[in-house]
């Protein structure tokens, strides 16, 4: 793709918007490869709008990988259940205990984040412990409740998110007796970690329940890590992790990992490792195109 930008081709063209389908191409090439893409206007007017939209929504589900050469592949996977690649561990591995035995097959990034907005069978999804995914179902809940919140959150996964959290948090007063006082205690919660700065929503950093946030954003690199690699990350309590909450910087330039869930999550990372085991990486993680956090680990 050219780098030139002729003038005159920004016009609405059969009902499409050039300039806003050519800067969302190029955004969506630029988050799976890290590399600056630019579509040329002839290329633009080679794809119908029909073909260009399969195009940008085939992209979301495309599994690109660097390999051990330093070559990138690009494939669209059969399954999303992972992991993606052939590794030593055995097949019924839970991937958030590291024990055999899992029972069910759960999403990496949980589906109360993208609420209904990509289809259930789409994003990263690794056997687990029924128990050990369970552990995590309230504080992905909780965490959903005031990223929805930021001002900084946006889009269509975020609007239909947002719904779920005003009703769990009973904000339209029809939940009675237990469900109730439940749904207050969330909704205080929610209103007391939010705070306002520069008139607009933002994370409170001395209200916020860390080890939730920490737990949750902890599970999903895991999660892209052995779904991507075949790699398991170090625990916590093994070598000294960063996480920044919220984070400003800007994105990787050559990730080995890339992930795209709707409008509802991205993910860059690079990640090193040998024998089954990560021993350095760098995670970006977007949630509703605006929230953004750091995790990094070096063994």
């Amino acid at each position: 793709m050219g780098s030139d930008m002729m003038k005159g081709h920004n016009r609405p063209t059969g009902g499409l918007d050039l300039d806003a389908l050519r800067a969302l191409a190029e955004s969506r090439l630029k988050a799976l490869t890290g590399q600056k893409a630019q579509v040329e206007p002839e290329d633009l007017r080679a794809l119908a709008e029909r073909e260009l939209r399969a195009l940008i929504e085939h992209r979301r589900r495309l599994v690109v990988e660097q390999l051990a050469d330093g070559t990138w592949r690009s494939r669209f996977p059969e399954t999303w259940v992972g992991p993606m690649v052939p590794t030593s561990y055995p097949e019924d591995l839970c991937y958030i205990c590291e024990q055999p035995g899992a029972d069910s097959v759960e999403h990496v990034v949980a589906r109360c984040f993208n609420a209904g907005t990509v289809s259930n069978k789409e994003g990263p999804q690794l056997p687990a412990h029924k128990r050990c995914n369970g552990c995590y179902s309230g504080p992905e809940e909780y965490v959903r409740n005031s990223m929805v919140g930021f001002d900084d959150a946006h889009g269509r996964a975020c609007d239909a998110a947002r719904e779920d959290a005003l009703s769990a948090m009973n904000v339209a007063g029809d939940k009675t007796g237990e469900d109730a006082r439940h749904a207050k205690a969330k909704r205080e919660r929610q209103l007391r970690e939010v705070k306002r700065e520069g008139g607009l929503r933002k994370w409170d950093h001395e209200q916020v329940d860390h080890d939730r946030w920490n737990a949750v954003l902890f599970k999903i690199v895991r999660g892209l890590a052995y779904w991507s690699t075949g790699l398991l990350l170090p625990w916590p309590a093994e070598t000294e992790w960063e996480i920044h909450m919220p984070w400003q910087g800007v994105p990787l330039q050559a990730p080995t990992i890339s992930s795209l869930i709707g409008d509802a999550f991205e993910a860059q990372a690079v990640l090193t490792g040998s024998g089954g085991r990560a021993v350095e990486g760098d995670f970006r993680l977007t949630f509703y195109q605006g929230v953004r956090a750091r995790l990094y680990f070096r063994r």
